[in-house]
């Protein structure tokens, strides 16, 4: 790409320099791509997105194999699929991917036969090169295409799902001398189950949790009152005991786990459960608000810090919800991604919003995408350190995804999140007024006049230098 006279100074000037400016604030979770979409094989059936090695990966199939797509930390293309697997002589029903505790991650799949059989498999992958078979979870009683998966240790791991009639679930382990025994974990109640999750919880425990509604009863007006509520318990899956941590919900204007459910580990021995939750009447209105709740407990089960409620002044009106996903991140925090409608039928606003150890919102709410009038549903986050990757669908754009990043202090000025700023931010804006790469404007319009250009870079230049200049970019892309 060509540069002017201007720009030319400034990239040498740039690269020389290394003064820098402190920056002491609250955290900032700021994007570090644009939104994209997600290529055509992905689009058009199951995935499921983790970290792995030095950015992300997305796992899909094109139909007949399973494939494992990588991105960088910026949410560009990092090389060609990677295929785990096949449907042999079936479809391909579901997917689950984590990472390992280490630089692997685990894959799992069910594949569903012409008489609608289910077979579950998983593999295990530390490195691009790995060879090793598939490995065959459970080759019957696998109910549905609702699995999940977690990393138990550096190499070990383990899988749940569903069992068929919706009576139980199961899980399983992979531990590094072979394949564990397949635990049933008994639900109380007959009810619809709706989604299921699984994270470690320590060195030799898994958090299970899943949400499930019920029909209560009969009314006049609404015919039929269905319950909704989640429930979460702690399995030590080489032996199969099983503790319950609670529940949340069950009432009959209950929606807890409603619009999704999420759990996460946080550190070696913490974790985080988390449900969407609100009330529904069906003669009253406004419904909700619907929003996340979470609770955060260490690896015997006992809970650190308070229980979460995001309901705030601005979310009495929030009357749906489209999904909710969480992942670890750098420091023993989390973030949490779910979608919201501000009425009926929309505006929909995709949110992200990172937590402490202790589940305590340590940053502001910001917006995955700008506001649309389209239904959206949260997929799926995942965490590598400070670096997130979220991947949503729009009812009519369909599967996208967005990379983000979490900053010391605001970013303006600061594109890389460093919490100050240097004569490398001031490249990066160059770049960005170019058109070379993204930056986005909370970071790089430092002088707030909508459009990022050279003029941006030099005042980036002189804040890093120590020069007086002000910085002010911002505070909504939107």
């Amino acid at each position: 790409m060509q540069h002017g006279p201007m720009g030319v100074a400034l990239v040498a000037t740039c690269s020389a320099l290394l003064g820098l400016a402190p920056v002491q604030a609250e955290p900032t979770l700021f994007p570090t791509s644009a939104p994209a979409a997600l290529t055509e094989t992905q689009r058009s059936g199951p995935l499921a997105v983790t970290a792995w090695q030095n950015g992300f990966v997305v796992v899909h199939t094109d139909g007949d194999l399973i494939l494992v797509q990588p991105y960088d930390r910026g949410g560009r293309l990092a090389g060609e699929p990677i295929v785990v697997g096949d449907a042999a002589a079936g479809s391909v029903g579901g997917v689950a991917a984590a990472k390992t505790q280490a630089a692997g991650i685990v894959v799992a799949w069910t594949v569903v036969g012409d008489a609608g059989e289910r077979t579950l498999l998983a593999r295990r992958l530390l490195s691009a090169a790995d060879d090793d078979d598939p490995i065959v979870i459970a080759s019957e009683g696998v109910g549905s295409d609702s699995i999940a998966a977690t990393g138990t240790s550096d190499t070990d791991f383990a899988v749940l799902w569903a069992a068929p009639g919706d009576a139980a679930l199961r899980v399983r382990a992979m531990f590094a001398d072979g394949l564990g025994a397949t635990h049933t974990v008994e639900r109380s109640r007959a009810s619809l189950l709706g989604d299921i999750d699984i994270a470690a919880a320590g060195p030799d425990k898994v958090v299970v949790e899943w949400s499930y509604s019920y029909v209560e009863g009969f009314e006049d007006i609404c015919f039929e009152v269905t319950g909704y509520a989640t429930e979460y318990r702690l399995i030590d899956p080489s032996t199969g005991a099983t503790e319950s941590l609670g529940h949340e919900g069950g009432g009959l204007e209950s929606r807890a786990g409603a619009f999704g459910i999420a759990t996460a580990r946080l550190g070696p021995e913490r974790f985080v459960v988390a449900w969407t939750d609100g009330f529904y009447c069906c003669d009253c209105y406004p419904w909700g608000p619907f929003r996340p709740q979470w609770r955060v407990f260490d690896g015997v089960g006992a809970q650190q810090g308070p229980r979460v409620d995001l309901q705030s002044d601005d979310s009495q009106y929030e009357d749906e919800m489209g999904g909710l996903a969480a992942d670890g991140r750098l420091g023993g925090g989390f973030v949490v991604a779910w979608a919201n409608a501000t009425e009926y039928g929309g505006p929909w606003r995709a949110q992200l919003l990172s937590a402490d150890g202790d589940g305590i919102p340590d940053s502001a709410v910001i917006r995955v995408a700008p506001g649309t009038s389209e239904y959206q549903r949260i997929r799926s986050v995942a965490a590598l350190e400070d670096d997130f990757m979220v991947v949503w669908r729009g009812i009519e754009s369909g599967l996208q995804r967005r990379t983000f990043r979490r900053a010391p202090g605001p970013p303006c000025g600061d594109p890389d999140g460093n919490g100050s700023v240097h004569a490398s931010d001031a490249l990066r804006v160059l770049e960005a007024g170019t058109g070379a790469r993204y930056c986005a404007p909370v970071a790089c319009d430092v002088d707030g006049s909508g459009a990022v250009n050279a003029s941006d870079a030099l005042r980036t230049l002189r804040a890093a230098v120590g020069q007086p200049v002000e910085l002010s970019c911002p505070l909504d892309e939107d």
